[in-house]
């Protein structure tokens, strides 16, 4: 599996940005091939920094949930940001069970 790891800078105290951007990305990505979970951060609400960790079944899911991701942030949501979005995809390592 891998992960995308994100991260928005919103104006400082826009909680109710970063939540309806949460949860246009919750509704985005579930319907996203290779969907496993997510979960939404308040990093720094005071820096309007806020992010999601994401589970993908394959790089190529995460990589299309990245291309998705990009462009509803670029059309909907870009006078919100005030940086680019960082993100990172990364491999997941499970342990086996004990």
């Amino acid at each position: 599996m891998f992960a995308r790891l994100v991260t928005i800078h919103v104006k400082p105290g826009a909680r109710a940005t970063a939540t309806r951007i949460g949860d246009e990305a919750n509704a985005l990505y579930r319907r996203c091939k290779g969907f496993v979970a997510v979960y939404f951060m308040f990093i720094d609400e005071a820096k309007g920094e806020y992010g999601s960790f994401s589970v993908w079944q394959t790089r190529e899911d995460a990589d299309a949930a990245a291309a998705t991701h990009r462009d509803l942030l670029a059309r909907d949501h870009a006078s919100d940001m005030v940086a680019p979005a960082k993100v990172q995809i990364m491999e997941v390592y499970e342990p086996k069970a004990v």
